[in-house]
């Protein structure tokens, strides 16, 4: 019987989370503003490397302004996004040596959302390059 408890507890212990994640905190709505904004905080960085962090979004909805904008926008880790437009968004957070977060969100007209991002390092051993 200890044997088996002891075999579940080291299980569950390897079984802990391996990749990062990122998750809706919360969202409030401005009646003034037509566009959107996105505010995200991110935990589990080395702090050396944490300036280095990147926020990826890709706009997965219609585009229906002419003429057509890029898809893609990238900002530091640290810096508020304002001046969204309405729509849905895949969210991606990185910085080398960690697994990416990923999450698909809808912003509406005059939304703030708020997301949690919790970094993990990656577990991909990366070999030198010689020349």
């Amino acid at each position: 019987m200890r044997y088996t408890l002891a075999l579940l507890i080291c299980i569950a212990g390897c079984a802990s989370q391996r990749y990062s994640t990122l998750r809706l905190v919360s969202s409030s709505f401005s009646e003034s503003d037509s566009l959107g904004r996105l505010r995200i905080d991110i935990q589990g960085l080395d702090p050396r490397l944490a300036p280095n962090a990147q926020v990826s979004l890709y706009r997965t909805g219609p585009d229906t302004l002419e003429p057509p904008r890029s898809r893609w926008s990238t900002y530091r880790a640290f810096t508020p996004i304002d001046s969204l437009r309405p729509g849905s968004y895949e969210v991606r957070v990185q910085l080398l040596g960690y697994s990416p977060a990923t999450l698909d969100i809808t912003i509406r007209a005059g939304e703030v959302v708020k997301l949690l991002a919790r970094m993990r390092e990656s577990r991909i051993q990366l070999r030198s390059v010689t020349s």
